[in-house]
């Protein structure tokens, strides 16, 4: 089958500032990218939100900073570019994380941003899986 990886939220063990690199990592929720997908499309789109929010908690947790403002996000509902601001930090925050987990991750913020302009699906897709590559290096384990 496709596994999941919980139910596509909460956080893994919680998250540090990672001092330490690699391995035992405090670390957020590996989730298959393809469920991802699934779930926002039958939940016609409000998953995607939900989805987004955990992830900004999970970097936030793992940098340990409040690299995203959780007020941004909720300001964003009224006021739609706030949303921007929101991802394109999410997007930054990507190699900077697989830095800290002892992984490389390419700067791909702006092919994340304009995937979320013009094919916000692919951009779940890539977001996540680069995730799970930050998450699996820091000591997550993908389901089975």
């Amino acid at each position: 089958g496709q596994g999941g990886g919980g139910q596509g939220g909460g956080q893994g063990r919680g998250a540090g500032g990672g001092a330490s690199r690699g391995g035992n990592l405090p670390h957020g929720v590996w989730i298959n990218p393809i469920k991802v997908l699934i779930l926002i499309l039958v939940t016609c789109g409000i998953y995607g939100i939900f989805w987004l929010y955990k992830r900004m908690v999970e970097i936030n947790t793992f940098l340990g900073r409040e690299e995203i403002k959780p007020m941004f996000f909720f300001l964003s509902f009224i006021c739609g570019p706030l949303m921007l601001v929101v991802l394109w930090k999410m997007c930054k925050a990507l190699p900077e994380m697989g830095q800290r987990a002892g992984v490389k991750i390419d700067d791909r913020s702006m092919l994340l941003f304009l995937l979320v302009l013009c094919f916000p699906y692919g951009f779940y897709f890539l977001f996540q899986q680069d995730l799970n590559t930050i998450w699996e290096a820091a000591g997550a384990t993908p389901p089975e």
